[in-house]
């Protein structure tokens, strides 16, 4: 995670030099569904903020406590990397996680919604539904 190389079990676990198998062990890990979903659901707390799927060690308590956000509420918030950011190598994650999108992929789905919005009859000139009579609205980091 954090775009790191998977940890071998000699170093990661706990379980000192000498063990036969680790990064076997550690290869075959991040090629099942668990280790994808665990990774997916790591992604969308980084991407709403650290606001939401906190428990990667137990991903139950984010179920029980209502704090776990799914996939398709949270992908579509994935912003690209900055115009001038470094990176130290390809990602690396397990196979069809969400990948970040490209800066012109981003700028056209700003667009598209935009004018959805607009179609829809919003234009800017009335408040929104929500605020409409007297309620409240508080941005996120991720408000246009």
């Amino acid at each position: 995670m954090h775009g790191l190389p998977p940890v071998a079990l000699t170093d990661g676990f706990g379980t000192g030099p000498g063990v036969a198998g680790g990064k076997a062990f550690s290869e075959w890990l991040i090629g099942t569904r668990y280790a994808h979903w665990i990774f997916e659901n790591h992604m969308g707390h980084h991407v709403l903020g650290g606001q939401c799927n906190y428990n990667v060690c137990c991903p139950m308590t984010d179920h029980l406590l209502g704090s776990y956000v799914p996939t398709a509420e949270w992908q579509p918030k994935m912003r690209p990397l900055p115009a001038n950011a470094q990176t130290r190598g390809p990602v690396v994650a397990p196979a069809n996680v969400p990948q970040l999108p490209t800066r012109e992929e981003y700028e056209a789905t700003r667009l598209l919604q935009r004018q959805m919005r607009e179609s829809a009859g919003g234009g800017g000139g009335t408040a929104p539904a929500a605020i409409a009579n007297g309620g409240t609205i508080i941005a996120d980091a991720y408000s246009e």
